[in-house]
């Protein structure tokens, strides 16, 4: 089996605090994720009390994994076996539902919590609208109390309880994504340090009091009781590394067990693995408009990108030095792009073997020619800028493009940001397009410009008249926007698009 670069890459980097393997479906994360956990057995399981834990959705997935793994083990212990050879496995792989399992049976949940019954959907629909009731004497102006409301509410309180919020200024700061509500079926949105959060934490205390009363428990108490044990557990019962596929859905509660099922030790880990193209979960913490920042890790996380297609019967021969797939001829690892650069007014082409990612090839019409190592500069590139109605900005690192210095000649502080849009196809700027931005918070008129408009992110054209400033579309179908010193600011200036010719 031959992984891309970017596997290989992601593969074999050193253990950090918390990553990120991010990609679309069928790009190979899963299947990358089980070969680092190989490489974190051979490499970073350094004692007899170091293991790795893997979650997987479902039994399905659970039994892939394992077949994986135990072909990549079986593989790579008869090519590499020594007398000193150790057949540990190292490796746990559990569902989601049986690490749950396994750590209310370890501490005797069942037994401390006996007599409480799961509660059911429609005992909920009936404790919260008894809470609305009595509230409504108390908060006679508040316009959140209403029956029509109640499954708004009722999910309200699941996500309060999904982030374990416990004191109403936790819930009063915290950034609400994610949530949508149906015309007359709930509010907008609920603003932070609002009368309205507070109506609704009353209910939230009032809920679980009855709950308590009651002897019932929901879902969210039970991943609360498993958090607060393993906070207080010792090394033993955790993990020196933890793997996490499908952790798009996870809650805030959830993502917290997950770090603290990892040991304190030096090289421990936590890989999150992300499908980007999965619907964002009702009550997910890792929603795409939360920052990094905002996550609440103590490090800043690393993210690994994996962007194509991968085919796990991807055998591969070397043909005139390019990989090419057996079956079919087409270039496996090769991708074509175009760069308008916009100061100069030049075309060029040039072709990208992800194979070798820090390698560029200009398409010349005499003879290809290669530009490598000192010849190329390393671009860092971000998710998401909006070429339409802005969007929130999002600082996610997501790789990186390698391109020849004669392009950036003069220029310092660049970087690449994805377009998500069509308010600039006037300018030759189409959705998915990636953009060159020189860094720098002035622009003269006419400039094309990457805006940050009260933390949304936008690229349009500058106008400067007299007193007034403008962000003006490339598209009829877009209004100009207006700019002021308040809660906007230039970020840098378009100095190259990148279009990929696929």
């Amino acid at each position: 089996m031959k992984l891309d670069a970017a596997q290989e890459k992601l593969v074999k980097s050193k253990p950090c605090s918390i990553s990120f393997i991010k990609g679309g479906e069928s790009s190979g994360k899963t299947t990358a994720a089980v070969y680092r956990a190989h490489y974190l057995r051979n490499n970073y399981c350094l004692y007899d009390n170091d293991n790795i834990l893997m979650l997987v959705r479902d039994e399905v997935e659970k039994k892939k994994v394992i077949e994986l793994y135990d072909s990549i083990k079986q593989w790579s212990y008869m090519q590499y076996m020594t007398l000193f050879t150790d057949n540990r496995s190292c490796l746990e792989v559990l569902t989601e539902k049986e690490m749950i399992n396994k750590f209310l049976d370890i501490s005797k949940y069942n037994e401390s919590k006996k007599s409480c019954i799961l509660i059911d959907t429609n005992v909920k629909r009936n404790i919260v609208s008894e809470c609305i009731l009595i509230l409504k004497g108390r908060y006679k102006r508040s316009k959140l109390l209403k029956n029509s409301y109640t499954d708004f509410l009722i999910e309200e309180l699941s996500w309060i309880k999904s982030c374990n919020y416990d004191n109403l200024e936790n819930y009063q700061g915290a950034d609400r994504i994610g949530r949508k509500a149906l015309k007359g079926k709930g509010p907008s949105r609920l603003m932070k340090n609002s009368n309205g959060r507070e109506v609704v934490f009353e209910l939230f205390k009032m809920y679980n009091e009855k709950l308590k009363e009651r002897n019932y428990i929901d879902e969210e108490d039970r991943i609360i009781y498993i958090l607060n044990y393993l906070r207080e557990a010792t090394d033993r019962l955790k993990y020196t590394h933890v793997i996490v596929d499908g952790s798009e859905r996870l809650t805030k509660a959830e993502i917290e067990i997950m770090k603290n099922l990892c040991s304190n030790k030096t090289y421990s880990s936590l890989l999150l693995i992300l499908n980007t193209e999965a619907e964002d979960s009702k009550n997910a913490w890792i929603q795409r408009n939360r920052k990094y920042s905002k996550l609440g890790f103590e490090a800043v996380p690393k993210a690994f990108w994996l962007r194509h297609k991968f085919e796990i019967n991807n055998a591969a021969k070397v043909s005139d030095g390019i990989s090419i797939k057996e079956d079919s001829g087409n270039l496996m690892f090769i991708e074509n792009y175009e760069y308008l650069d916009i100061r100069h007014r030049r075309k060029y082409d040039f072709t990208i073997d992800t194979s070798n990612i820090g390698e560029v090839i200009m398409n010349n019409e005499a003879e290809p020619e290669v530009y490598r190592d000192n010849e190329v500069k390393q671009i860092p590139m971000y998710s998401d800028i909006a070429a339409g109605e802005p969007i929130y900005i999002n600082d996610e690192l997501e790789s990186n493009f390698y391109i020849p210095n004669f392009w950036l000649r003069g220029m310092r502080d660049c970087f690449i940001l994805k377009v998500k849009g069509d308010s600039m196809i006037g300018a030759d700027i189409n959705d998915g397009d990636f953009v060159v931005i020189q860094k720098q918070y002035s622009a003269q008129n006419g400039d094309i410009v990457a805006a940050d408009l009260d933390g949304s992110a936008t690229l349009k054209r500058l106008s400067i008249k007299k007193d007034i400033v403008m962000l003006l579309p490339e598209n009829k179908k877009y209004k100009p926007i207006a700019m002021n010193e308040d809660n906007s600011s230039i970020l840098g200036i378009a100095i190259g698009i990148i279009k990929n010719k696929h």
